[in-house]
């Protein structure tokens, strides 16, 4: 079997001379390289902000110009996602000085779009994997995000969580539970005016529910960018790569649902969750997570009836365990009058009438042990337990009553 290669995510920049003049060129590039446009954003650094994200080259004879050229103009910030990105985005770029672009490296981006009377480049990417995850956390903070994978999808949920590891998130915590009518209203009240809200929540009941919290940079309009628009199929001509495209049927059944913005996202985290904690790097804080696995007082209860229906049925078997044991005690001592007319036989003349009679039980017992179980009174539990209603001990003893008469 085949390991699937690892996407790799890498910072880029089309710095503000560039940005004005030939982005559309150069994204139309980064599209024809196979990138996938994982983050997008436009921003404006300040001067200091300029110095702190390049501080690394604070003392450069171009640090000054670089920085003052980087501020107080737009510049777009991408996310790139793609195997190997960050080696495949630096070779698109070519060398960092822009002379030697121009003269060994002619067909590169740096080459091509260069600004007249700009000395610097007009492109930047991440030049390791450490680098670019800090360089993606200066544009795009980690935030995090509510997912639900809907009952209908649950089937292909597999699926759908390699999708969501794709994209780059981080599943910081997730449930899989039934909601209640209570929770699902609760947490769609947002839609309440909506025609299709009852429908909703009724839907919300039926089946198993994945609730998760995603963390990565920018995660609210990523993962709204990763499920697509809410009616499937216009999802499936907008965006056909989409979650809903692929596994959404109708409005209703679309697949899966996120938050619209970040308020609304950080209300419906702490109403599945509870409060939750978020280190750097976007992991749940241990302890916070812990408390994320508790379910809330409605499923606290459910979770107990079951624990308690499970502990009924443990016992059972213990339970046709005892009985067994007690009917054990009551044949061992029922047995008096069976002992009584056997001590009134003749041992020398029983024992011959015993071997006479092939049908008869393999070994013999002393008179004194014939109140221990035979090897045929190995039954199941259920036909052991009701020695009184049928009569069946007594009937069974019969014949060795009729023997011992013979016998005499």
């Amino acid at each position: 079997m085949l390991r699937k290669k690892e996407v790799e995510r890498t910072l880029a920049l089309i710095r503000p001379d560039a940005f004005a003049t030939n982005k559309d060129q150069i994204m139309e590039r980064i599209e024809e390289a196979g990138f996938k446009i994982a983050l997008s954003k436009v921003v404006t650094l300040t001067k200091a902000q300029a110095e702190e994200f390049y501080s690394e080259h604070a003392g450069q004879p171009y640090f000054e110009e670089l920085t003052s050229g980087m501020a107080d103009r737009p510049l777009l910030a991408l996310g790139l996602a793609k195997e190997q990105a960050i080696d495949g985005w630096r070779d698109m770029l070519g060398p960092a000085e822009l002379e030697v672009a121009k003269t060994e490296a002619p067909d590169s981006l740096r080459a091509q779009f260069a600004v007249d009377e700009v000395k610097f480049n007009q492109l930047h990417g991440s030049d390791t994997r450490e680098n670019a995850q800090k360089e993606l956390n200066f544009f795009f903070p980690m935030e995090q995000t509510v997912a639900v994978i809907k009952p209908e999808a649950m089937g292909t949920k597999d699926a759908i969580i390699d999708k969501i590891h794709e994209a780059g998130f981080r599943i910081a915590a997730r449930k899989e539970t039934e909601i209640t009518k209570e929770i699902a209203e609760k947490f769609y009240e947002d839609q309440k005016d909506k025609d299709y809200y009852n429908d909703l929540v009724e839907h919300m009941c039926s089946g198993p529910t994945m609730f998760m919290v995603l963390s990565r940079e920018g995660a609210v309009e990523g993962w709204r960018d990763v499920i697509g628009p809410t009616d499937p199929e216009k999802a499936k001509e907008a965006a056909p790569t989409s979650l809903r495209a692929q596994f959404g049927a109708d409005v209703l059944k679309n697949a899966v649902h996120g938050a619209s913005n970040k308020e609304e996202a950080d209300k419906k985290i702490k109403e599945v969750f509870g409060d939750l904690e978020f280190s750097a790097d976007g992991t749940a804080v241990p302890g916070a997570a812990a408390e994320a696995d508790q379910p809330k007082a409605e499923e606290r209860e459910q979770a107990e009836q079951q624990a308690a229906q499970e502990a009924q049925k443990a016992d059972e078997p213990a339970q046709a365990e005892a009985g067994q044991a007690e009917e054990t005690k009551a044949e061992e001592s029922q047995p008096t009058e069976e002992a009584q007319s056997t001590e009134e036989a003749k041992p020398e003349e029983s024992q011959p009438t015993e071997e006479a009679k092939p049908d008869a039980e393999p070994e013999a017992k002393p008179e004194e042990e014939a109140g221990e179980q035979k090897p045929d009174e190995e039954k199941p539990a259920e036909e052991e337990a009701k020695p009184a209603e049928g009569g069946e001990g007594e009937k069974a003893e019969e014949p060795k009553e009729a023997e011992q008469t013979a016998a005499e």
